[in-house]
C-alpha cells in the first residue's frame, strides 16, 4: 500500500484555512480514487457533499478535447468515518452503489461510497478486538475509539505503523491547542461581541413591537385585535398595552 496509493490532498481540520471539523484525504492508485471524510453529524449536507466528492473526483480526471477522455477514468470510492449508524442497522460496514431501483442491478461499478460505522466500534470489547485480525478495519480503526492510551499501546505493541499513530494521538489528547491554529483570546472576544450584538437585536425587535402594539392601541384597537393582525402574542400585547 505505502508504494501503490499517492496521495494528491491531506486536510485534517488542523490548519488556519479549515473551518469545519471534517478530515479530509483523497488519493488514488491504479484502480481507484479514493476520497476519506471524517463526519460527526449525519445530515443532509453531509450526504450532498458525499455526492458532490464523488463527482468532483470523476471530474477532475476527464481531460477536454481528447477523443477517448472517458476511457481512462478511474472509480471513485467515497469512504465514510461516522460516528453514527448511517442506515440504524447496526452493521459495521455499509456499501452503496448507482443501482436499478426496481431490479437491483447494479448500473456500473464507476461510484461506491463506504459507511464505516464508528459508534458499532466504540461499544466493542477489548477482549473482542484483540481477536481480530490484524490487518481488520476492527483492529485498525479502533485505535481512533480507544480512548484510554495503555489500551492502545498494548494492543499495537510491535506495530509501527499503529505506534505511530497510537503517539499522535495521545499527542492530540494532551497538546490539542497546540494543533489548532486560532487566537483564543480573539474568538473569546469575537463569541462576546456576537453575543452583545445579538441582545441588541433582540432588544430593538422588543422596542419595534412595543412601538406598533402602543400606536395600534392610540388608534383605539383592542388588544385582542392587535393580536390578531400582528400575531404578537396576547401576554405581550396586554403589556405593553397598559403601560403608561
Amino acid at each position: 500500500m505505502k508504494n501503490d496509493f499517492v496521495l494528491t490532498e491531506i486536510r485534517i481540520g488542523l490548519t488556519k484555512d479549515t473551518k469545519d471539523q471534517e478530515g479530509d484525504v483523497i488519493a488514488f492508485n491504479n484502480e481507484n480514487y479514493f476520497n476519506i471524510e471524517i463526519n460527526y453529524n449525519m445530515s443532509k449536507e453531509v450526504e450532498y457533499k458525499n455526492i458532490c466528492y464523488v463527482c468532483n473526483l470523476i471530474l477532475r480526471q476527464i481531460k477536454p478535447g481528447y477523443s477517448n477522455r472517458y476511457k481512462d477514468i478511474l472509480p471513485v470510492i467515497q469512504i465514510n468515518l461516522n460516528n453514527y449508524d448511517q442506515f440504524g442497522k447496526e452493521s459495521f460496514i455499509y456499501v452503496s452503489k448507482l443501482m436499478e431501483e426496481t431490479y437491483k442491478i447494479v448500473r456500473n461499478d464507476s461510484i461506491k461510497i463506504v459507511d464505516i460505522n464508528l459508534d458499532l466500534l466504540s461499544e466493542m470489547s477489548y477482549t473482542k478486538v484483540v481477536e481480530e485480525k490484524k490487518d481488520s478495519l476492527e483492529y485498525l480503526l479502533y485505535a481512533f475509539v480507544c480512548e484510554d492510551e495503555e489500551s492502545r499501546k498494548k494492543l499495537y505493541k510491535g506495530d509501527e505503523i499503529m505506534a505511530k499513530v497510537n503517539e499522535k494521538l495521545s499527542t492530540l489528547d494532551t497538546s490539542i491547542d497546540e494543533y489548532l491554529y486560532y487566537d483564543k483570546e480573539a474568538l473569546v472576544h469575537e463569541a462576546s461581541r456576537e453575543q452583545g450584538y445579538s441582545e441588541g437585536v433582540k432588544q430593538g425587535v422588543e422596542q419595534e413591537k412595543k412601538e406598533i402594539i402602543k400606536n395600534m392601541s392610540n388608534n383605539g384597537l383592542t388588544s385582542d385585535r392587535i393580536h390578531e393582525l400582528t400575531n404578537i402574542p396576547l401576554n405581550i400585547v396586554q403589556k405593553y398595552t397598559q403601560e403608561k
